[in-house]
Protein backbone atom coordinates (compact mmCIF):
# COMPACT_ATOMS: atom_id res chain seq x y z
CA UNK A 1 0.00 0.00 0.00
CA UNK A 2 1.47 3.21 -0.75
CA UNK A 3 2.71 5.66 1.60
CA UNK A 4 0.37 8.44 0.88
CA UNK A 5 -3.73 8.14 -0.05
CA UNK A 6 -2.66 11.38 -2.34
CA UNK A 7 -0.20 11.59 -4.83
CA UNK A 8 0.11 14.75 -5.96
CA UNK A 9 3.59 14.43 -8.13
CA UNK A 10 1.37 13.87 -11.48
CA UNK A 11 -0.58 17.11 -11.14
CA UNK A 12 2.33 19.07 -9.48
CA UNK A 13 4.25 17.79 -13.07
CA UNK A 14 1.60 19.44 -15.24
CA UNK A 15 1.02 22.94 -13.11
CA UNK A 16 4.35 23.02 -11.28
CA UNK A 17 3.91 25.58 -8.20
CA UNK A 18 0.59 26.67 -8.84
CA UNK A 19 -0.64 25.40 -5.64
CA UNK A 20 -3.55 27.22 -6.33
CA UNK A 21 -4.96 25.22 -9.64
CA UNK A 22 -3.80 21.90 -7.78
CA UNK A 23 -6.39 23.02 -4.93
CA UNK A 24 -9.06 23.81 -7.21
CA UNK A 25 -8.53 20.70 -9.21
CA UNK A 26 -9.04 18.50 -6.23
CA UNK A 27 -12.02 20.81 -4.67
CA UNK A 28 -13.87 19.62 -7.85
CA UNK A 29 -12.57 16.26 -7.71
CA UNK A 30 -14.04 15.46 -3.90
CA UNK A 31 -17.54 17.30 -5.11
CA UNK A 32 -17.63 15.04 -8.77
CA UNK A 33 -16.65 12.21 -6.44
CA UNK A 34 -19.47 12.43 -3.97
CA UNK A 35 -21.82 12.57 -6.53
CA UNK A 36 -20.51 9.46 -7.78
CA UNK A 37 -19.90 7.72 -4.75
CA UNK A 38 -23.49 7.91 -3.87
CA UNK A 39 -24.78 6.86 -7.03
CA UNK A 40 -22.27 4.12 -7.00
CA UNK A 41 -23.50 2.63 -3.77
CA UNK A 42 -26.92 2.86 -5.23
CA UNK A 43 -26.33 0.57 -7.68
CA UNK A 44 -24.39 -1.35 -5.43
CA UNK A 45 -27.51 -1.20 -3.30
CA UNK A 46 -29.69 -2.00 -6.67
CA UNK A 47 -27.70 -5.18 -7.36
CA UNK A 48 -26.95 -3.00 -10.75
CA UNK A 49 -24.19 -4.74 -11.76
CA UNK A 50 -23.71 -2.77 -15.37
CA UNK A 51 -24.53 0.27 -13.47
CA UNK A 52 -21.87 -0.14 -10.79
CA UNK A 53 -19.39 -1.20 -13.51
CA UNK A 54 -19.61 2.27 -15.04
CA UNK A 55 -19.54 4.15 -12.16
CA UNK A 56 -16.80 2.35 -10.46
CA UNK A 57 -14.93 3.17 -13.86
CA UNK A 58 -15.64 6.76 -14.09
CA UNK A 59 -14.73 7.16 -10.68
CA UNK A 60 -10.99 5.21 -11.21
CA UNK A 61 -10.29 7.12 -13.93
CA UNK A 62 -10.62 10.67 -11.96
CA UNK A 63 -8.94 9.39 -8.98
CA UNK A 64 -6.17 8.22 -11.23
CA UNK A 65 -6.15 11.51 -12.71
CA UNK A 66 -5.21 13.38 -9.50
CA UNK A 67 -3.08 10.77 -7.33
CA UNK A 68 -5.77 9.39 -5.36
CA UNK A 69 -4.20 5.68 -6.25
CA UNK A 70 -5.77 3.95 -3.18
CA UNK A 71 -9.22 4.79 -3.91
CA UNK A 72 -8.52 3.86 -7.63
CA UNK A 73 -7.45 0.57 -6.95
CA UNK A 74 -10.39 0.12 -5.04
CA UNK A 75 -13.01 1.18 -7.78
CA UNK A 76 -10.57 -1.47 -10.03
CA UNK A 77 -11.72 -3.87 -8.05
CA UNK A 78 -15.46 -2.96 -8.03
CA UNK A 79 -15.64 -2.42 -12.25
CA UNK A 80 -14.06 -5.58 -12.00
CA UNK A 81 -17.03 -6.94 -9.65
CA UNK A 82 -19.53 -5.06 -11.98
CA UNK A 83 -18.27 -6.64 -15.00
CA UNK A 84 -18.15 -10.25 -13.72
CA UNK A 85 -21.81 -9.54 -12.55
CA UNK A 86 -20.69 -10.58 -9.06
Amino acid sequence: MPDRVLDTSSLSAIFGDDEQTIKELLEEFIVSSEKTMTDLSAAVDQESAAQVKSLAHKLKSSARTVGAHVLADLCEALEAAGKEKN
